[in-house]
């Protein structure tokens, strides 16, 4: 793919599934354990949708294009502003590509609004825990 970005990006959301799944299996509550498989969901259908559109606009990401980077991040609201900060860089590249960005803008601002929601209700359940 011609695009490194977007390369880079999505070995960087891989390794933020992978963590995601290990907080999902140690989570110290159920309602952390809910919304770790919740934005894992949300992750791989942004992913899989940002991947589809790159792959239209630049071409094809070969097996081995990737590189998978595993996340620092041990504690789930870390992760969550690693994967928010992410979409934000996603978001300003948009702004910067222009038009030709315009379809990766429109499913990033949905894809920062389902991250947002996802925080709230992190920050709302460890209150009560």
């Amino acid at each position: 793919m011609e695009n490194e970005f977007i390369v880079k990006t999505l070995g960087q959301f891989q390794g933020y599934r992978t963590r995601l799944k290990e907080m999902h299996w140690s989570s110290p509550s159920m309602d952390i354990h809910t919304l770790t498989d919740e934005m894992t969901k949300v992750l791989e259908g942004f992913e899989d949708s940002l991947a589809e559109i790159s792959i239209a606009l630049w071409g094809e990401i070969k097996p081995g294009d990737l590189i998978v980077k595993s996340s620092n991040d041990y504690d789930f609201r870390d992760i969550l502003k690693a994967i928010h900060g992410k979409a934000i860089e996603i978001k300003r590249c948009c702004e910067e590509g222009g038009l030709l960005w315009s379809g990766i803008g429109g499913i990033t601002d949905t894809f920062i609004a389902d991250v947002e929601a996802i925080i709230f209700k992190t920050n709302l359940s460890y209150k009560t825990v």
